[in-house]
């Protein structure tokens, strides 16, 4: 499969789906908000973490990236498996205190994922959408103005 094909083939994705894809300049990843802010707060609990317990950032990155990735967002009000999966990930204890899961057939499997699905992302743009206020006011607070010259 070519370049293009693979391409054509996302474009399609995208436009199926609604998606708008944004470009980010691999040289400079600071002119990614998003990306900057997910640096600082794996920074922020690391440096708590480290702190703590005296030992290497390393060892202790799969756990700092496990427990933000099981945080719940403040603006989406869900935790990322749940947004993607549509259910809240499973540590192997959960599986000696949790009851178990019923079994049902791949059709009604399928359904039932699909209408928890649409219900997910019906909240999860729900709440994205009455925080967005609060988004634009946190951005602008760090923002530094820029006065053009003529």
């Amino acid at each position: 499969m070519g370049h293009n094909s693979k391409n054509e083939i996302l474009q399609n994705i995208c436009k199926q789906y609604n998606i708008t894809q944004t470009f980010i300049f691999v040289q400079h990843p600071a002119s990614n908000g998003i990306v900057e802010r997910a640096k600082n707060k794996i920074l922020d609990v690391l440096r708590h973490v480290v702190s703590q317990l005296y030992d290497s950032w390393q060892d202790r990155l799969p756990h700092v990236a496990a427990s933000i990735n099981g945080s719940i967002n403040a603006f989406t009000g869900k935790t990322p498996p749940y947004i993607i999966y549509g259910s809240e990930k499973r540590l192997p204890y959960d599986l000696l205190l949790q009851p178990r899961i019923p079994v049902c057939s791949l059709d009604d499997y399928a359904k039932n994922q699909l209408k928890a699905f649409q219900i997910i992302h019906e909240s999860v743009r729900r709440n994205l959408q009455a925080s967005r206020p609060e988004m634009i006011q946190r951005q602008h607070m760090s923002a530094t103005p820029v006065t053009l010259s003529q």
